[in-house]
């Protein structure tokens, strides 16, 4: 926990300490959580900084947020943000946001219908009990739970002024009850929705020369476009091995290219130029286009995306940084594969779209692209069938099968409403998803 906790510290001093939007509307909505919270009057005019982390996290089933508190003013919070943008902090100035800094409350979720034990477990957790959580909601099968395990949030009260001691203790109470009164839904990533959708935009690159999105993709077969920033030091991280993939594409006359986009470069220009030089990066940079960060439902980075010719999106993005990073090679060979194939008969795009989930799925929509549950799905090898069916989200997904396989994939049953495709489907071999798209009965 405490790794955890470092690393949110971080990265959340790098962001500007105006009072969030909640102080306002009173109301706050996190996609990627499943929650809206509607804040009370206490919220709104706060002594101190009440800043929640703008990028949840979510992976293998558990979603984790955590909302901080700063123990000063909004006036000394406007110093800081000026000082940011006209240079930077000094170290006392930093020194002076970590003392000041305390984690107001971390909300955890997870999902399967498991227990607070499986959460331990899943997280490393050690030392926890039942007791040291508060569940406070439930949807579908995610379980929401406050940590409220005092010693998780240290001696943090003890060390700052009282008047801000104070009002820190009520709004960590007063936080639990916001989430058990909170209107739960279903998790939802909109940069999920990217898959399938065409990129288009104008910028320029660092140097001033302007970068129109039809001639960078038309240029390769396959365009890796990872969006960055000078803070995000997770970013800077895989840049060397970001410049090796790009020389090495080169060298071996690939019919891709990889190309960063900074997401501060509007103001730390510098900065950028910089980092890419320490760290050998040479492919092309840009500047972020106008509206980026709402047309490509930006919650985190390192944000990647694969996109073809035509500027399609061949993917859905990766958020931030794979265990693994040969991934990003592997999938830029996938799809310089697909792209040489011979051209099929219909002029739809391929069913057939590498994913980073590590399993075969089968997506079925109909025709209005809402999920179809209840099918019935035959997926095969050379040797076996393994069958499937779809949930709620038109999903069913094949654990067992393993890449590097030729597999088919067959509808044997449809709920009724439905016409059953006789059509045959070929799954890559790499993990892919395979859509399919189902006519409603006449």
């Amino acid at each position: 926990m405490k790794k955890i906790l470092t690393i949110l510290l971080i990265v959340l001093i790098a962001f500007s300490f105006s009072a969030p939007s909640f102080a306002e509307s009173r109301k706050e909505t996190w996609d990627k959580m499943g929650f809206t919270l509607t804040y009370p009057e206490e919220f709104s005019n706060t002594k101190g900084i009440v800043l929640p982390n703008p990028y949840p996290t979510v992976k293998d089933g558990i979603y984790s947020m955590l909302f901080n508190y700063y123990a000063f003013s909004k006036e000394e919070s406007d110093a800081f943000n000026e000082k940011t943008k006209s240079g930077g902090l000094s170290a006392e100035d930093t020194a002076r946001i970590l003392d000041a800094m305390g984690n107001l409350l971390i909300v955890m979720g997870i999902d399967g219908d498991r227990s607070a034990a499986d959460l331990f477990s899943a997280m490393n957790l050690e030392g926890f009990k039942e007791d040291d959580l508060t569940m406070v909601g439930k949807n579908g099968d995610i379980t929401y739970y406050a940590i409220t395990k005092p010693d998780v949030y240290g001696d943090f009260a003890d060390k700052i002024p009282p008047e801000y001691a104070e009002e820190y203790r009520k709004l960590q109470a007063s936080l639990v009850d916001v989430l058990k009164n909170a209107e739960y839904f279903a998790p939802r990533s909109g940069s999920a929705d990217l898959l399938g959708t065409v990129l288009r935009f104008e910028t320029t690159d660092l140097d001033g020369n302007v970068v129109k999105s039809e001639e960078l993709f038309a240029a390769h077969a396959v365009t890796m476009v990872n969006i960055w920033a000078t803070w995000c030091n997770p970013c800077k991280a895989e840049m060397p091995e970001l410049g090796e993939l790009a020389r090495r594409l080169e060298a071996e006359g690939k019919d891709a290219a990889v190309v960063g986009i900074c997401n501060d470069a509007d103001e730390e220009l510098s900065a950028c130029r910089e980092i890419l030089a320490e760290r050998d990066v040479e492919y092309l940079n840009l500047l972020p286009f106008e509206g980026m960060e709402e047309k490509l439902y930006l919650t985190t980075l390192p944000t990647t995306l694969f996109v073809n010719r035509d500027g399609l999106i061949m993917l859905a993005p990766i958020e931030g940084v794979p265990e693994d990073l040969s991934r990003y090679g592997q999938l830029i060979d996938a799809f310089i594969g697909a792209a040489g194939a011979p051209a099929q008969q219909s002029s739809e795009p391929s069913p057939v779209v590498t994913n980073d989930k590590g399993v075969y799925r089968v997506i079925v929509t109909d025709s209005s692209g809402a999920p179809v549950k209840e099918v019935t799905v035959q997926f095969c090898d050379d040797t076996a069938c393994m069958l499937g069916k779809t949930d709620e989200n038109g999903i069913a997904s094949f654990p067992d099968a393993a890449e590097g396989h030729p597999y088919t994939v067959h509808i044997l049953k449809v709920p009724a409403g439905y016409e059953k495709t006789e059509e045959e489907f070929t799954a890559a071999d790499v993990f892919c998803d395979v859509n399919i798209v189902l006519q409603k009965a006449s």
